[in-house]
This record gives structure tokens, sequence and C-alpha cells, in this order.
């Protein structure tokens, strides 16, 4: 690897054969000096050169940039300012649609406004984001009994919109939207009678003519299942940004995953069999002489439209085995061994899954024949969507019998009765990402507030893929001064997180902590079990003193982050979803506190396997695995504090294993070390409290608050 270094040790000198270095430089010296309130920074200017280096002269590279840097608008200005030589567009993809709304709505505008010319942005969604205009202009009986009175008001929403209705801004529940979501499957595309006002294929027209895309990781990922199959969602790119670059793998390992679910069901066998096939059987007798009428209404019936009802009914008898599953799999591991299927317990499952397996090739097969005599008999050829239903069928079956071998070393299998689903997951995503993914770019450039582990790019550059051929590291630090603005106190005794009694223990020093304080407080947990038994023993006292606790799954998370930023006292307790990705500048977010050390669940089936791989190869996985995602996981939470240069916070890790291990040196180290305080959960509070009274802004409201929103 070749490093960059730290942003004091980074100077590149502008390239005679190229003046995008040029540009980037004095738009920093001149438009952005325009702009008032606009705060510049010498981290972020050096991160934008480092980027439009690399854009000129190809390659790869890997940019930390903590908190304050302005990392969005140090890769938007080169990206919008860079001449491509042939017309292909650059890409940026966010993990957050906080971040991707971010881009949209604040940071392109203002920046465009800076420039002669703007430049063509578009923003790229899937499918399942758009309205299909078809499918509420002429509904099936199904979806006027599914949406009600909701479908007038869709109709004057979508043509409100030009067509361009999505997802977010309509108010259904999931399983009314899938009825009129867009669909790759039964899309009739050109000859779709909406076809000139569809939102989708008008965005889709507009990415051929883009200059910067604006989308998320898991478009990413979509595209690259298929570009597969030898399609393509977006438009040939020359240049890939990805920002949150952290969450890469784990996004990859969801989408990359082979899964049979109710879902998964739904969108391959229900959706057609209740929706969009009762159009194409009337459009596909409509144009057959009226001799061969009442022969192929038979046919179409009995070949396709009885054989999907079975589909159907097999699959979910296949489901319901699933959940029966739980009487023989433990939940804490719910691997689906191969034997186990061939056992008298998985016997049931085995044949209810062949026998699907087998309905489907049989189906495809009569699908195939059926279109292709349909296609010798009608003048108007057969319709595309038979071919592309077929398509999806045959895959629906490989899957189902992929998930059925369990015997790839490269794969987690599991039989998940909960959900419930049969899911294979990939263990390394590495070779993947970089082979189908970042060789399709010339240029790319993956940043994040924490990507290091140990001051080394190591972990996340071989974890994603980009470690296979050489890429370019650059550090940048805050420009905070964290080490002043910031009280960080480190358990080094107390009660154990494992110890049953944890939460009972810890509660009074964080009601203390909390009401001290006047609510301004994050509590993080790691498991949804001590979530709840830190809300029975907090929510109740913190109430009495007119602080109001919010917990995660009480109301949706933007929710939650809005009432926590209202005026009142509010303190939020919370697990995974408020970890990372949360903006709140400002005195609203006062103080962090972590319960415990964010260690990966061991017996994790998927992180089982990948420790296991690491222990074969020679290694240590607890070193090579468990202590890098912990770091990162900790730096994220770390990372909610301070949001702005002024804000001044205090964080607290409450599990003494972090003063009493070796690893805790390890884990803290990229924390504001010199001035953590170790000690007791009591002694910290106390200390925090001090100094908190000394340094942070009073709150004046009144310790009270309603139940209003």
């Amino acid at each position: 690897m070749t490093t960059l270094g730290l942003v004091s040790k980074v100077a590149f000198l502008p390239s005679d054969s190229d003046n995008l270095l040029d540009r980037v430089e004095r738009f920093f010296e001149h438009e952005l000096t325009q702009m008032t309130g606009l705060e510049l920074r010498q981290s972020q200017r050096a991160m934008a050169v480092s980027i439009a280096r690399v854009l000129q002269d190809g390659g790869r590279l890997a940019v930390e940039a903590q908190t304050g840097t302005g990392k969005s608008l140090a890769y938007l200005i080169p990206l919008l300012l860079r001449n491509s030589p042939v017309h292909q567009a650059a890409v940026v993809a966010t993990k957050t649609l906080q971040l991707q709304e971010q881009l949209m709505r604040k940071d392109l505008p203002l920046l465009q406004s800076l420039l002669p010319a703007p430049r063509n942005v578009v923003q790229a969604r899937g499918w399942n984001n758009y309205l299909c205009l078809r499918k509420i202009e002429s509904p099936g009986e199904e979806t006027v009994r599914e949406l009600g009175p909701n479908l007038p008001r869709l109709k004057n929403l979508a043509n409100e919109s030009g067509g361009r209705l999505t997802r977010g801004q309509v108010s259904l529940p999931a399983t009314s939207w899938q009825r009129i979501q867009a669909d790759p499957v039964d899309c009739q595309k050109q000859r779709c009678p909406h076809f000139s006002r569809c939102g989708l294929f008008a965005e889709r027209r507009e990415l051929e003519n883009a200059d910067l895309i604006i989308t998320n990781h898991a478009f990413l990922l979509s595209d690259l299942k298929v570009r597969r199959d030898g399609g393509g969602l977006l438009p040939d790119c020359d240049v890939l940004v990805l920002d949150e670059a952290h969450r890469l793998d784990d996004v990859a390992t969801d989408h990359l995953a082979v899964r049979f679910d109710a879902e998964r069901l739904h969108s391959v066998v229900s959706a057609p069999l209740h929706g969009w096939l009762e159009s194409v059987r009337f459009a596909l007798l409509a144009y057959l002489p009226e001799t061969h009428l009442l022969e192929w209404s038979s046919r179409f019936d009995s070949l396709i439209i009885m054989a999907l009802k079975d589909i159907e009914g097999l699959g979910e008898r296949v489901l319901a085995e699933i959940a029966a599953a739980k009487a023989y799999l433990s939940t804490e591991s719910p691997n689906l061994p191969h034997a186990w299927l061939c056992g008298t317990a998985g016997e049931l499952l085995a044949n209810l899954a062949s026998e699907l397996s087998y309905g489907l090739d049989s189906l495809v097969g009569e699908l195939t024949s059926l279109a292709q005599e349909y296609g010798e008999l009608s003048p108007m050829g057969s319709p595309p969507e038979l071919a592309r239903l077929a398509r999806s069928l045959r895959r629906f079956a490989e899957e189902l019998d992929f998930l059925l071998s369990g015997v790839d070393p490269d794969w987690v299998f599991l039989c998940e009765p909960l959900t419930p689903a049969l899911v294979a997951r990939p263990i390394d995503n590495s070779q993947t990402l970089n082979s189908e993914l970042f060789s399709g770019y010339r240029s790319v450039v993956a940043t994040s507030a924490t990507l290091r582990v140990n001051d080394s790019f190591h972990f996340f550059l071989q974890r994603c893929g980009l470690g296979v051929e050489p890429t370019l590291e650059l550090t940048l630090e805050s420009p905070f001064d964290t080490k002043t603005a910031t009280f960080v106190g480190l358990a080094s005794g107390g009660p154990d997180p494992n110890d049953p009694g944890f939460a009972h223990a810890l509660s009074p020093h964080l009601y203390e902590l909390i009401v001290g304080l006047r609510g301004r407080t994050f509590v993080l947990t790691t498991s949804h079990r001590r979530l709840i038994e830190f809300a029975r023993l907090l929510g109740p006292p913190l109430e009495e003193a007119g602080v109001e606790l919010l917990v995660q799954g009480q109301a949706p998370a933007p929710h939650l982050l809005r009432r926590f930023n209202s005026p009142g006292a509010h303190a939020l307790l919370g697990v995974d979803t408020f970890w990372e990705g949360v903006d709140i500048p400002g005195e609203r977010l006062s103080c962090v506190v972590l319960t415990r050390l964010p260690f990966p669940v061991p017996n994790d089936p998927l992180f089982a396997a990948r420790a296991q791989r690491i222990e074969r190869q020679g290694g240590n996985s607890f070193d090579h695995l468990s202590l890098p995602l912990t770091a990162l996981k900790l730096k994220q939470g770390f990372g909610r504090l301070l949001r702005g240069a002024s804000d001044r916070g205090v964080f607290l890790l409450l599990d003494p294993r972090v003063g009493r291990k070796a690893y805790g040196r390890t884990l803290t180290r990229h924390l504001p070390g010199p001035n953590a305080r170790y000690g007791l959960p009591e002694f910290l509070v106390a200390e925090a409290l001090a100094w908190s009274e000394a340094n942070l802004q009073r709150v004046e409201e009144p310790l009270s608050w309603s139940t209003g929103s």
C-alpha cells in the first residue's frame, strides 16, 4: 500500500497535463471564500486535492476523514469540476438515506450555485422505490381491496408528481406498497400505455446523460447482481465514491445473500399470480384467431395459473415447516446442516422443498414452450413478461436447490424459524467486490470517519476487496479540539456487563447523570434484552423527575430523533440504529454513554464462520476480527457526540473490561485518551457532572415534558 499520510504531510503540485488540481485549488481560494457562514478547513481542502489527483491519474484512495472535516464537499467539489474525456458519469454511493438527502438538498445546490454552468446530477433508486402507474390506473380486484380509499389519493399524487411518485412520498403499509410498486418482472416497458409518464424510466433515461449520480450501497449491489445476468441499472461510469464506506461489507453480505422467505415467494410467485398475470393473459388472448381462444384460455389457466397456485401453496407449506423447525434448532445456533435435512426431523421440509423445486422446473418448461408456440401463432409475438417470469422462476428454483445443498465452504447456510427463512450468506465478499464492482471503475474513492484500526487501513481494505490492488491512504484528523471539548470517562471497575444484575447496578448512576444533565443524553447498549431492562428501570423515575426517556422501538427512529431534538428534557435509549448515522449538533446531545463494549455476538453463525476461517488459516480471530470490528463500532459511537466546532460533551464507557483488560487500551487509543478518566461508574458520573457544570451551556428550559409530538 502507498500511504499519503496525515493531512499535515500531504502536498500535491498541480499537474501540467491537466488542470483539475488547479481548478479545485482556485475553487477553494475564490468561490468558497465568498460564501458567508461557510467554515473552510485545511483538512477539507487537502482531501479534495487528493481526490482530484486520483480522478486525474486513476487508481484507488481510502480516506479516513474524521468528524468535522467536511468530507461531502471535499469529494463533491472535484467531481463537479472534473472533465471526463469520454462522457461518463461519476457515482457517489452512501449507506444512509439521511446523507443521500443531505447531498441532494443541501450540499449539491450550494456548490451548483457557485459553478458557471451547473452539472447534471441525478439520483438513482431501485425499482421498488417507484410507483407503477399501470397498477393504480388499471388495478386488479385484490389491489382495489388492499388499497381501498387510498387508491384515488394515490392517483392524484401520481398526477401531481408527473408520474414520479416514490415510496418515501406516501404513507402506506409495506404489503400495500408491494402491490403497486414497479417490478422488473412484470414491467411492460415500451408496451405500457403509461411508459411516457413513468418516473422510473424517466430517471433511467436521465442517468444516461448524468454527470454525477447519487445513489446508495444497496443500489450498487443490486446493479452488480443485474449485471451478472447481462443487464445493468447504472450506465457505464468511470468514477466511484463510496461514503460511509465502513458499511459496504455489511451491505454486500445482505444483498449477495441467497434467501427463501415470504417476501421472495411473494415477489416471484404471488405478485404475478394475483396481480399482473391477469392483464398479460388478456393481452395474449386478444391477438389470437377466434378458433384458438378456448384452447389457449384453457391451457393458460391450467399450465400457468393453476401451476402457480400449486407452487404458492407449496411455498407456504415450506415456510410453515421452516417455522416449525424452531422445535429442533437452537435459536442461538440456527445453522442448517445438510445432515439435519437428511434426518427424520428435517425429512418433511426436505421433501416439500424438493417438490417445490420440481414444480418450479416443470413450470419453467411449460412457460417456455407456451411462449414459443404463441410467438408462432400471434402476429404480436410472445409477451416478454412470460419470458421474464420463466427466468425469474428458474433462478428461484436454482436458489432453492443451492439452499438445500448446504455444502459450499464459502457460504453460511442458516435456517431462521422466526422469520421464517432459509438463508445462505457469503463468508468473504472481498474478491466479488474487487472483480465485479471496483474493477469497473477507473478511479475509486472510499471514505468514512472510521476506517482505521490501530492506525492501519489494513482491516478495511482486505475486508471490502480494495486491498487486492494498490490503494493510496489518507488520514485527516478532526479539526475539533476533542481533547478539551470532551470529558472521557472509562470504567476500571463496577458491575460486569455479563452479570444478570448489570442493569440494576448501573441504572442509579445513569439516573443521576441524566437528571443532572437535564436529559441531553444517548444511552447506547448492545442488545434488545438490556434495552428492555434499562427502559423498565429508568423510565418511571425519569418521568417523575421530568425527563422523557425515548426508547428504540417505541416509534420509528426519525420520530424519536425529532422528539429528542425538540424543546424539553429528553434522553434516548437505543441499540444498533443509533450507534452511527445520527447527526445532532449543539447542546441537545451533550452526553453519550456506552453501557458495554460493542463486541460481535460470538455465536452469530456468520461471525463464527469468519472466525473459524481465520483460525484455519493460522490467524487469531479475536485479534484479527473481534477487536477490529469492536474498535470501529466504538469509534462510531463516540462520533455521535461532537458534530460541530463549538460542540462540547461527555463520553462514558461503563464496561469495566475497558480498564481491566489489556485490549482495552487498544480499543480506546483513538479516543481523546490524554484526558480520559478511569474509575468506578459512580466516580465517573460525579466527575462528568462537575465537568459539565463548568463547560457545558446551561439549559434554562424547565424539566417538564408532554406526551404530544
